[in-house]
């Protein structure tokens, strides 16, 4: 199955994404659409529009990997202040009268501007080189270590020189800064970026240029009158491969360049435009992944490398493990804020002043319904279960787990309800009878472990300023302990909920695709306000209803555990992530997934571009298969993916970072500090920005600062504890609020009246549909197992608002479906195609061209 990726030539626009969070890219810089280009005065800080007087772009594609010379001449304005008085007559101007009719605009110049732009891109595109022009000549860009590029850049900025600073931020992030500049007068300044090209499913390659201009949006101090438009622009287009692209872009132009055929678009004062596309036919016909193949630019090896969504629809997702194991970790029977928050104070050497009298909660009783509440929710009767007690003189219920039987289940609930708390109770003992039991399993955390109230406290020297953060020796010993539960659950192949305060415990939980099920101290489940009801001798009572396990999570860990694999022939892989609730980094240029384009929606962080690169060990063969496994919301799963490379570029084409920048991040995403001299070793190496590295333009006789970073430093800050962890028996532990509606019924009440079992991980499944797309409309191609089935069709644009919606019943449908353009009444441009039944869901991007 083929998945529309990246777009491969967006670079050439989106550098200026100004609206970031929608799918558009904005030009015209105004203060109210979120513009990202800005200047201003350094002085003053005073804001001024910044004109864009020229684009030029330069691209040419060889195997999969695009070269892009990105060009800008960014032209800051004079202040403009509207002096209009809505109540006098006349008005004073430098002391001079300006009668009502006369008052307009007043301009002021600034003599201190700096430029600033700050945008997204995908993460497979790698800034290469920086130049400035200065003097009328180009300087070229130093690698350097970005804090110490940051530092230099103030530092010259304080004496009015000449850089020019590229910082990369990770995740796509990037931040442009220049100076110095004044009030009209230009700065030229390149960015030169590698990036690849991705199929679409369409048995197209397709590269949206969502790029939008409008000369009548403008800055809120910018005269309407003045009309600012692009001064010029040109966009040109070469290629290598054996293939045609088709480029159209309303506002510049449209056409056609092919290996020979160059493509030149131009136009000036462009007051409008609108998003693009650039197609190409599919190459990879029969296959399931269109890929790339470079030579590296350092050791002229051979790299390959794909993208490809990671979702339930794309993989084999394993069925739900059936052994599920309660540990029950309890140390106190009363939970009370307002002692914890007194002692806590306390230790702090401030005064305490409540605000507030909090009732004491029973947490013991509130932990014993969870655990009832687990066993109706969560145990079928094709599972088993098990329950641990934690405490000096506790453990497993039942020897081995054990099928809910009517009997087992009743020795269950009479366990919980005689279960009391244990001050020696020791979380990491207890889960780890749990992953020992059931080492593939799930394990439910039920616990009140929680920060101690004498964790530490801010240290402050003689004349009290502020001097650092010292943790105590109780501190020390709970961190000790959370490390050491975090390295057993991180060794196990186990999924952990937890039913707990402990934001630690969450993030041990969401590494294994697990997640928080509920709160002993505080409201019922962060985002889950719903409830079962229960009548108690004709009383209603509420009851929190549990969320499902694995995919009903809006805050889970998403894709854990990622490895890929493949035959011989592939080595030295690394791969990076790109998460589909990461908006920033997006622009609407990833995968465009329904939920991102509702505003407030919350997106699964289930779905995520997964990008793979490696290098070639032997000579070039027809394909090579991959194998990509890892946890999808705790489910285990595995993709299969076959890659063809494209023709093998001759040893004079060096063109291919992508395997460099991939490491980089795969490095950074693992240790970002213990990995920070082989990344910027590799920054270095390949002269390419990544997380620790930045491109800084220079005057010629400038001098760069030497790198002070030590690895000692980074090795410091991320140093671990060691060594036992003290006696926690005595230690206070703290939640949320006390208003939590599970004390609404009685833990009698709740066993006596226990619900049908909810069956968790209700998957829709995907069928193999095809979309077409063209200058007609789309054709849908559905598999026999739907053609009979009521469909919907629903299109929505990029700025998620539904454009067409089509219901069709069993009697109207067939394989083929036709949708013409006519009947969607919508215009070039990107679109998302989703379509339902009750069974099956599918959404696709779709390009449409005129």
């Amino acid at each position: 199955m083929k998945r529309k990726q990246q777009p491969a030539l967006t670079i050439l626009f989106v550098v200026f994404a100004l609206s970031i969070s929608s799918a558009q890219i904005v030009l015209d810089g105004s203060y109210y659409n979120g513009g990202h280009i800005r200047s201003r005065g350094v002085a003053d800080n005073r804001s001024v529009y910044t004109k864009v007087d020229s684009i030029v772009t330069e691209t040419h594609i060889v195997n999969g990997i695009a070269t892009t010379r990105l060009i800008m001449v960014l032209r800051p304005d004079f202040y403009r202040q509207y002096v209009k008085s809505y109540t006098d007559s006349v008005i004073y101007v430098q002391g001079r009268p300006v009668l009502l009719e006369d008052q307009d605009w007043l301009e002021k110049a600034i003599d201190s501007v700096e430029i600033t732009a700050t945008f997204g891109l995908p993460a497979d595109f790698v800034a290469e080189s920086l130049f400035l022009w200065i003097n009328n000549e180009p300087v070229a860009g130093q690698i350097q270590d970005r804090n110490l590029a940051s530092a230099q850049y103030n530092d010259i900025v304080g004496v009015r020189k000449d850089p020019a600073l590229l910082e990369y931020h990770g995740n796509g992030s990037y931040n442009l800064r220049i100076f110095p500049a004044r009030s009209n007068q230009a700065r030229k300044i390149c960015i030169v970026f590698h990036h690849t090209l991705d199929d679409d499913s369409l048995n197209l390659i397709t590269a949206s240029v969502p790029l939008t201009f409008d000369s009548s949006n403008v800055s809120y101090d910018v005269d309407p009158k003045m009309g600012k438009t692009i001064g010029y622009m040109k966009a040109s287009f070469s290629t290598s491969d054996n293939r045609q692209y088709t480029v159209t872009m309303p506002g510049l132009g449209r056409g056609e360049f092919s290996p020979g055929k160059a493509l030149m678009l131009e136009n000036y004062t462009i007051g409008k435009l609108d998003s693009g596309i650039i197609v190409a036919d599919d190459p990879t016909t029969g296959v399931e992944e269109f890929s790339w193949i470079g030579r590296d630019k350092v050791n002229g090896k051979l790299n390959i490398g794909f993208d490809m969504v990671l979702e339930e629809s794309t993989v084999d997702l394993e069925d739900e493990p059936d052994t599920r194991i309660i540990v029950f970790d309890i140390r106190n029977e009363w939970w009370d804020w307002n002692t914890y928050n007194e002692q806590m104070y306390g230790f702090m050497d401030i005064q305490y002043d409540p605000h507030s009298d909090y009732e004491k909660i029973n947490i013991l009783r509130r932990a014993q319904k969870y655990a009832v509440l687990s066993l109706q929710n969560y145990v079928n009767d094709s599972q088993k279960f098990n329950i641990i007690f934690a405490g000096a003189n506790a453990g497993p219920l039942f020897q081995a787990p054990v099928s809910p039987t009517p009997e087992n289940l009743a020795a269950a609930y009479e366990a919980i309800r005689n279960a009391r708390p244990d001050p020696a109770a020791s979380t990491e003992n207890a889960l780890s009878h749990a992953l020992d039991m059931a080492p593939d399993g799930i394990a439910i955390l039920i616990s009140d472990l929680y920060q101690p109230y004498n964790y530490g406290k801010n240290i402050y020297d003689r004349n009290g300023s502020y001097a650092g953060y010292e943790i105590s020796d109780d501190g020390s010993a709970y961190d000790t302990l959370l490390s050491r539960i975090d390295k057993l659950v991180s060794q196990s192949n186990a999924t952990l909920f937890t039913i707990a305060d402990e934001y630690r415990l969450h993030s041990i939980a969401n590494q294994t695709g697990g997640f928080q099920l509920a709160s002993l101290r505080g409201m019922y489940y962060y985002g889950y306000r719903t409830y079962a009801y229960y009548d108690v001798d004709g009383v209603r009572k509420q009851v929190p209803q549990l969320p499902e396990l694995y995919f009903d999570n809006p805050y889970n860990g998403g894709i854990t555990d990622l490895e890929v694999i493949s035959n011989e022939g592939v080595d030295g892989i690394v791969y990076t992530t790109d998460y589909s609730n990461y908006y920033y980094a997006r622009g609407g240029i990833e995968p465009l997934i329904l939920e991102d384009w509702y505003p407030g929606a919350q997106p699964r962080s289930t779905e995520t571009l997964i990008r793979v690169a490696g290098t070639l060990t032997g000579g070039p063969q027809s394909q090579y298969s991959f194998t990509v496994k890892g946890k999808m919301g705790g489910l285990n799963f595995t993709r299969q993916v076959i890659a063809v490379p494209d023709d093998i570029p001759p040893a004079g084409e060096s063109n291919d970072v992508q395997r460099a920048f991939r490491k980089t991040e795969y490095l950074a995403n693992r240790n970002w500090y213990e990995n920070a001299a082989a990344i910027k070793d590799i920054g270095k190496e390949y002269h390419i920005v990544t997380r620790q590295t930045s491109l800084l333009a220079l005057e010629p006789w400038m001098q760069l600062w030497e790198d002070t970073i030590s690895q000692n430093q980074d090795q410091a800050r991320n140093g671990t504890e060691t060594g036992a962890p003290a006696a926690l028996s005595d230690m206070s532990y703290s939640g949320g609020s006390g208003d939590d509606v599970i004390d609404d019924i009685s833990l009698d009440e709740l066993i006596s009246g226990s619900t049908p079992v909810q069956n968790s991980n209700v998957l829709r499944k995907t069928a193999d549909i095809t979309v077409r797309g063209s200058h007609l409309g789309l054709t849908i191609l559905l598999p026999n197992q739907l053609s009979g089935k009521g469909i919907t069709f629903t299109i929505f644009n990029v700025m998620g608002k539904k454009v067409y919606e089509k219901t069709l019943a069993p009697h109207d449908m067939g394989s083929r479906i036709v949708i013409g353009r006519s009947q969607m009444n919508i215009t070039s441009g990107n679109y998302l195609l989703q379509i339902e039944t009750d069974s099956h869901l599918r959404r696709f991007k779709v390009p449409l061209i005129k």
